[in-house]
């Protein structure tokens, strides 16, 4: 397209850009991504770009823009709208080359970004702070530009090359940094190399995902949605850096994760499993499928459940009304509405009598007898006599129950060991969540409160608002923005994210510049509102590294 920007670092948004007419060159070919802006040049390139902004204020006649300047409608556009300023003296000084620190604060102060309120944890810390957090000649920063460029840093919008650390803010735009800055602003996240933004937290993948699942096995599964007149989700699998490894477009739907090195795939409505290179190994032939655990994985054949290898060959004849995947050479299955558990002979080891079971956890599984839920082991004896009227699965070696509309935590023999009036969350790594006056904090194995409870969401009864502990962080919330504690309620990586996930694999899904808003979906015989739904709408889904690990 331009042929001197081959092999300069700016090439995915300078095409990108000119690809959108956004941007252009100049007559012999070239675009010179390393020469600097005017301030006249950027008055067209942001107009260009957005052009549909709003008028904000009057236009200026400047005494150094005649009408027949070639960027007199740029200058005057761009000023209107607040892309641009002139000077005490009625000057514009078309030709003056633009500092980076006004480049960037033009962006942030037309966006009117800012930093959520609900960010109270830096309640007292200074200005100065937070700027050193993303840039180590922060000093130079001219004071009328620092909350701008704060807001800017903090949105994603600040690239510097080739130290993302380093702003250089009185050091005059190239056209390369430009088109790289407008890239971000306009959301083409993915095109700016990951090295070059500045961050203060571990981004591994930037944001530009509308689904993600969780790692697996080095991969992960992720989606775009397509918009019309294609609709659907199109689908990929990513390594860690976000190389896309499989293409999964000849299907109609994948699982979310590989298991035991394999995916689970549709085509027409059947399920067969692709490899992690993505050859299709076993064909879609299936009715319904589980992932493969411990080399099986169940299936549905002629509408009877049973087991198959990786080879694609039952192992065990289809013959049960629903079958779980094996663990610890065990698996659930179930007949005629009674719960049982089989071999990996496929022998029923446990008998197919009871009203309802999970799988084993912790070597138990619980299993409800006449209405109450109690414990077996993997003998089939019961060691912990039905009595309860809800109980989770075993985490942590603790099981939490319902006692008489309390919850409470039962150790293996079936002790009381943690009773309370709170809601509290299943153990994970040595911590559960617990919900004090609408705030969430952490409780240890003893029942003692260790992290004061401080965190909170936009509607916690429709949505968690925390997420259990997974490889020594959690994700909790700050209204409407979540980030990651360790186990003490230090703050690992800040609140700055719309949600996040787990980690997994060293690897967390979080979604960037979602907004949450709230929906009915109930009304009455008057078409009143009466039921409603918190949800999180738009932004953009990447990783963040486990900064522990």
């Amino acid at each position: 397209m331009f042929y001197d920007i081959q092999n300069h670092w700016a090439k995915p948004c300078i095409v990108e850009l000119a690809k959108r007419n956004l941007v252009s060159g100049y007559p012999d070919g070239t675009f010179r991504p390393n020469s600097p802006v005017t301030r006249a040049e950027f008055a067209v390139l942001m107009f260009n770009c957005f052009s549909k902004a709003p008028i904000i204020r009057e236009s200026i006649n400047f005494k150094d823009v005649a009408k027949t300047y070639w960027a007199y409608n740029a200058i005057q556009k761009a000023t209107s709208r607040g892309f641009l300023v002139g000077y005490p003296d009625k000057t514009f000084k078309p030709d003056q080359q633009i500092p980076r620190v006004q480049t960037i604060i033009a962006y942030a102060g037309y966006q009117k970004l800012e930093i959520p309120v609900e960010r109270e944890i830096y309640v007292n810390t200074s200005l100065d702070q937070l700027l050193k957090l993303y840039f180590e000649d922060a000093p130079d920063i001219p004071s009328y530009a620092k909350l701008l460029m704060l807001n800017a840093a903090d949105h994603y919008y600040v690239v510097n090359y080739p130290n993302s650390n380093k702003l250089n803010p009185n050091k005059a735009s190239t056209r390369g940094e430009v088109a790289a800055l407008i890239c971000q602003a306009l959301k083409f996240w993915g095109v700016v190399p990951i090295n070059y933004i500045a961050i203060t937290e571990p981004l591994a993948i930037f944001p530009q995902y509308d689904l993600t699942s969780p790692f697996s096995q080095g991969l992960a599964v992720v989606s775009n949605r397509l918009e019309y007149p294609n609709f659907g989700d199109q689908n990929i699998v990513i390594d860690q850096k976000g190389q896309t490894v499989i293409d999964l477009k000849p299907y109609d739907w994948s699982s979310q994760q590989f298991s035991d090195g394999l995916l689970q795939v549709s085509v027409n409505g059947k399920l067969g499993f692709i490899t992690t290179s993505g050859n299709l190994v076993i064909s879609p032939q299936f009715e319904q499928a589980s992932d493969f655990s411990e080399v099986f994985a169940a299936v549905k054949i002629d509408n009877k459940f049973g087991y198959i290898d990786p080879s694609g060959t039952v192992i065990i004849t289809p013959q049960f009304d629903e079958a779980d995947q094996f663990k610890d050479n065990i698996a659930r299955v179930s007949l005629n509405q009674k719960y049982g558990y089989i071999n990996t002979l496929g022998e029923v080891i446990i008998p197919i009598e009871y009203e309802f079971a999970s799988d084993f956890s912790e070597g138990l599984a619980k299993v409800k007898i006449e209405g109450k839920f109690g414990f077996i082991d993997t003998q089939g004896n019961v060691v912990i006599s039905p009595q309860f009227e809800f109980c989770d699965s075993f985490s942590d070696g603790l099981a939490r129950v319902n006692l008489e509309n309390q919850y409470g935590f039962i150790d293996k023999t079936g002790k009381i060991v943690i009773k309370t009036s709170n809601y509290v969350d299943s153990f994970s790594e040595g911590r559960a969540a617990i919900l004090v006056n609408d705030k969430w904090g952490f409780i240890d194995r003893n029942g003692k409160i260790v992290i004061s409870p401080q965190f909170y969401g936009i509607n916690y009864m429709q949505r968690p608002v925390v997420q259990g502990f997974s490889e020594g962080l959690a994700a909790v919330r700050l209204g409407a923005i979540c980030g990651f504690i360790d186990q003490n309620g230090n703050w690992i990586i800040r609140p700055k994210f719309s949600d996040a996930d787990s980690f997994s694999e060293g690897l967390a899904a979080v979604n960037w510049d979602g907004k949450w808003i709230t929906r009915p979906i109930g009304y009455d015989s008057s078409a009143i509102p009466v039921d409603w739904e918190t949800v999180l709408e738009d932004g953009k889904w990447g990783y963040i590294k486990n900064p522990l690990k």
